[in-house]
């Protein structure tokens, strides 16, 4: 992996993306316990619908202006509010008279900020990067966040309980270093190009119709297939955290808690320790290719995770879906690149942004079924997921070609 290759906004914002996941994931994780503690669990669960959809909003909101406006406005403000978001959340937790409502607007102003500066980060990233070098950037990215949120999540365990206020802040206060380094050093090259294609009187003006752009999204097969796996990966992704969860505890009690541990932990460590090898792997195999692998090997390993009842085939599982994301996750992100119009960088983005989220809260809705499916029936399901995905790559190989 030719890390010189990379400009040095590539390497900053690798740098920047490290401390930011990483200080995000010391409090992110247990937002859900944060909130439920505070105002119980019919409460805490519309708080959440709705930051959730806050995030919504601010990938399409996002991804518009920052290709209107140019990358670098946006990520600025997205950073500074999301930091601004932060010291809302730190005052709503105060030791003396703690006030979660206070907390909310800060969790509404993070997720909605912090999506709006999202789908320019996208686009910065193929602004900045070619062909050549575009897989092993995304590849250095994934393995970054894999690290940051082991080390985040592991910090946040032992210090989120007896110090939340603090790590708010440190939060915040990471937020506000993006803004600075961002400010400083990154030049924004897409508004270069904006300001050297249009006249001075048009500059900042929409040079589109937003519905115009959707309806070209919709009439894209090639667009749409790829939007289908960023949907149906983020489904299965957060499997673990709703339906396999209440499996995972209902069959081994007490210890599926510490199965669940032991799973992510293993997630993240093979993920950290075998980026090299299949960063070289995958100089062997095309993207579409590799989409079509990877779908495979992710979708046998939740297969498992869902049918198997002892300990040592979940964690082959496991090994088994951290083996297909690896293949899959930066050869999408490639193929993304390379399809989304120079243009509109953002607003696709923005909109497979969108997909994601409504990935995660379509997940959250496995739970309202295990009242009336048994392991057998969310097998079926994930073998359906899994087969509809694999039939869309297909094809998308064949319209690629």
């Amino acid at each position: 992996m030719d890390i010189k290759s990379f400009s040095s906004a590539i390497k900053i914002r690798i740098a920047l993306r490290f401390l930011t996941v990483f200080s995000n994931a010391i409090v992110m994780p247990y937002v859900v316990v944060f909130f439920v503690e505070q105002v119980g669990n019919k409460t805490a669960t519309w708080m959440i619908i709705c930051i959730g959809f806050s995030g919504i909003i601010g990938y399409l909101i996002g991804g518009k202006m920052a290709d209107q406006y140019g990358r670098k406005k946006l990520i600025l403000i997205g950073e500074f509010l999301t930091a601004v978001g932060f010291l809302i959340v730190a005052i709503g937790n105060m030791p003396v008279g703690s006030k979660p409502f206070v907390s909310f607007i800060g969790f509404i102003i993070i997720y909605f900020f912090s999506s709006v500066a999202n789908p320019a980060y996208s686009a910065f990233i193929i602004d900045e990067t070619t062909k050549e070098n575009r897989k092993n950037v995304y590849t250095v990215l994934l393995w970054t966040a894999y690290l940051s949120i082991a080390l985040g999540s592991l910090t946040g365990g032992f210090l989120f309980d007896q110090y939340a206020t603090i790590l708010f802040l440190v939060v915040a206060s990471v937020s506000f270093i993006s803004f600075i380094c961002v400010f400083i050093w990154i030049e924004d090259k897409y508004q270069s190009i904006v300001e050297g294609a249009v006249t001075p009187e048009a500059k900042g003006k929409p040079n589109h119709s937003t519905l115009k752009v959707y309806r070209e999204m919709l009439r894209d097969p090639v667009f749409i297939s790829v939007a289908y796996v960023t949907l149906t990966f983020a489904i299965m992704d957060e499997q673990l955290s709703y339906y396999l969860s209440i499996r995972y505890v209902s069959l081994f009690g007490d210890e599926g808690y510490t199965l669940l541990g032991f799973l992510r932990t293993e997630n993240t460590l093979l993920a950290v320790g075998l980026t090299v090898f299949f960063t070289r792997f995958l100089k062997k195999m095309s993207d579409l290719n590799a989409i079509i692998t990877g779908s495979m090997i992710f979708f046998i390993g939740y297969i498992l995770l869902s049918v198997s009842e002892l300990s040592n085939i979940l964690f082959l599982a496991m090994g088994i879906v951290t083996i297909g994301e690896l293949i899959l996750l930066p050869s999408t992100q490639t193929i993304i690149a390379e399809i989304i119009p120079d243009e509109y960088r953002s607003t696709y983005s923005g909109v497979l942004g969108v997909v994601a989220t409504t990935g995660g809260l379509l997940a959250s809705l496995f739970i309202l079924l295990t009242d009336f499916l048994s392991a057998v029936g969310f097998t079926i399901i994930y073998t359906s997921i899994g087969t509809l995905t694999l039939i869309v790559v297909l094809n998308l190989k064949k319209m690629v070609r």
